[in-house]
């Protein structure tokens, strides 16, 4: 009897506020889910997952990421891979390019340092806002956020990667 009431409650609370799935992670979890427009949660690990697979080595070699943002520097001649490495405070910068290739398409966090999910057109786009913040941070070194080499080289691996028609299976580990 149980059963069946509970059976019954659930079809008419479908049918008053539509059926209840689970499509991604909390919505308080910065890289779990967003809302969009249409009020539905948005995955967005799993749009950086898909995206993981269309980012080629090659195209990363082609743009000179490795190069560019470990030659970076601020304004008081400190260059990025001196802090980040190994991938320090969730950003990575180094010259080493299998280390930043796979912690870019391996990794969220450090894929969400250099890119973001626009929730409206689901499509990825270079995450400014986040170079914005770590150049406004208290006791980062100060750089130009949006003309430099890192930037220079990341639009071009942005644009490789959005181009990309033949994606492999997703890279993502977390």
């Amino acid at each position: 009897m149980r059963i069946a009431i509970a059976l019954i409650t659930s079809a008419v609370l479908a049918g008053c506020i539509g059926g209840i799935t689970e499509v991604g992670g909390g919505g308080d979890q910065p890289d779990a889910g967003t809302r969009g427009p249409d009020a539905t949660t948005i995955d967005l690990k799993a749009v950086f997952r898909q995206w993981s697979g269309c980012m080629t080595l090659t195209n990363f070699q082609t743009a000179n990421m490795a190069t560019a943002w470990s030659q970076l520097t601020t304004s008081d001649n400190k260059q990025c891979q001196n802090c980040h490495d190994q991938g320090q405070y969730n950003f990575i910068a180094t010259d080493d390019e299998a280390a930043f290739f796979a912690g870019i398409t391996q990794h969220s966090s450090l894929m969400a340092m250099y890119f973001r999910v626009d929730a409206a057109t689901m499509k990825v786009e270079i995450n400014t806002a986040s170079f914005a913040s770590a150049n406004a941070k208290t006791g980062h070194p100060r750089f130009n956020t949006m003309s430099n080499i890192g930037m220079t080289a990341l639009t071009t691996f942005h644009t490789a990667t959005a181009a990309n028609t033949a994606c492999e299976a997703p890279k993502m580990l977390d």
